[in-house]
C-alpha cells in the first residue's frame, strides 16, 4: 500500500527489486494507467478523499472497472479537442499497454470514420501512438492498417447494394446512402492522412500514388458498364484526394511542430482524358457534369503547381 500512497522511497528501501523487470515495468505501468484513469489517486486530490461525502458513500473501484479498457477509450476519444490531445494521448497510451492493442487500435480508426469532422485529432492518436517507442504497438497498428485499408484497393468497396434498386426510396434509405457515400471518401481520406508521417508511410504496403492509379483504373472499368452510383463515388473520391487541405493541422506531443497537410501524389497522365472523355459523351446528368469539370481544375491547377516545384529544383 505503501506503493499506492506514492511513498515511494519507503516501499523501495523495504523491498529491493529489480526496476528494470519486465514485470516491474509492466506494474508501474498498470499504475500509472489507474492514476490517469481514476482521480481518487491523484494527490493533489487527497484532501478530497476523506471528507464526510465521501466516507458516507465510498467509492470502490473493482478489478473490473480498471481493465474496462475500451469503456475508457470511447469516454476518451469522445472528449478528445486539440486543447486537451496531450493528456487523452498520454491516457491512450498506457491504456494501450495494459489492454488489447488491436482493439484499441480498430476502435480509434472506427471512431475516425464514423465521425463527420476532426479526422486529423483521430489519425494524429494512431500517428503518435506509432511514434512512441513501444515496438508491439508499432507492428500492430501498420498491420492493422495495411489490413483495414486493403477494401479500397478492390471494386465492390465503390458498389452500392441493388436489392432494393427498383423499389422507390424512402428518406431514410436516401440518407443511408449518403452518409455511407460519404463514409467511403472519408476511407480514402485517412489512409492518405496516415502516410503523412514518414516513419508509418515506410510500412504501408499501398502509397497514396497506387490509390490514385487504382482509382483510374476503376473509373475506367465504371464508366464501360455504365455504373452511375460507382463512376460519381469513384469521382468525389478522386477529387478529395487532389483538394487543398493546408487547414489540416495533426496537433502535436512534447510541443513538437503539427503535422501539416503535404502533396503525396502525381496526376495519372490518363486521367485527365478520361474524364473529359466522359464529359464529352453529353449524357451526364448535372451534378456529376459538374464534379468532373471540378475535378477537372484541380488536376490542372495540381499539374501546374507540380511543374512549377520540378522548376525550382532544376534551377536550385
Amino acid at each position: 500500500m505503501d506503493f499506492v500512497r506514492y511513498d515511494t522511497t519507503l516501499f523501495y528501501n523495504d523491498h529491493p527489486i529489480n526496476t528494470n523487470s519486465k514485470e516491474y515495468i509492466k506494474l508501474k505501468t498498470i499504475f500509472e494507467y489507474i492514476k490517469e484513469t481514476y482521480n481518487c489517486f491523484n494527490p493533489s486530490l487527497k484532501s478530497e478523499i476523506y471528507t464526510k461525502k465521501m466516507i458516507k458513500k465510498p467509492q470502490v473501484i473493482s478489478n473490473n472497472e480498471i481493465h474496462a479498457g475500451k469503456k475508457n477509450l470511447i469516454s476518451c476519444l469522445n472528449k478528445l479537442t486539440k486543447e486537451n490531445y496531450n493528456t487523452i494521448y498520454r491516457k491512450i497510451l498506457l491504456a494501450v499497454q495494459v489492454n488489447d492493442v488491436k482493439e484499441f487500435i480498430q476502435q480509434i480508426i472506427h471512431t475516425c470514420l464514423n465521425s463527420k469532422v476532426y479526422h486529423e485529432l483521430y489519425v494524429g492518436l494512431i500517428i503518435h501512438l506509432y511514434c512512441s517507442g513501444k515496438e508491439q504497438i508499432s507492428c500492430c497498428i501498420s498491420e492493422i492498417i495495411n489490413d483495414y485499408f486493403d477494401c479500397i484497393c478492390h471494386i465492390d468497396f465503390y458498389n452500392f447494394n441493388d436489392d432494393e434498386k427498383d423499389q422507390e426510396e424512402s428518406y431514410e434509405d436516401f440518407c443511408d446512402r449518403v452518409n455511407s457515400k460519404c463514409k467511403k471518401i472519408f476511407t480514402i481520406k485517412v489512409f492518405f492522412m496516415f502516410h503523412l508521417c514518414e516513419e508509418l508511410s515506410k510500412h504501408l504496403t499501398k502509397t497514396p500514388q497506387d490509390i490514385i492509379e487504382t482509382l483510374s483504373s476503376f473509373l475506367e472499368e465504371s464508366i464501360q458498364l455504365n455504373n452511375k452510383e460507382c463512376i460519381e463515388l469513384i469521382l468525389l473520391c478522386l477529387k478529395d484526394c487532389y483538394e487543398n487541405k493546408d487547414d489540416i493541422r495533426i496537433p502535436s506531443i512534447h510541443q513538437k511542430e503539427p503535422i501539416v497537410w503535404k502533396e503525396m501524389t502525381k496526376i495519372d497522365f490518363k486521367l485527365p482524358k478520361l474524364i473529359q472523355e466522359h464529359i464529352d459523351t453529353g449524357n451526364l446528368v448535372p451534378k456529376v457534369r459538374f464534379i468532373c469539370l471540378d475535378l477537372l481544375t484541380l488536376l490542372t491547377k495540381y499539374n501546374n503547381n507540380d511543374n512549377n516545384n520540378e522548376c525550382k529544383h532544376d534551377n536550385q
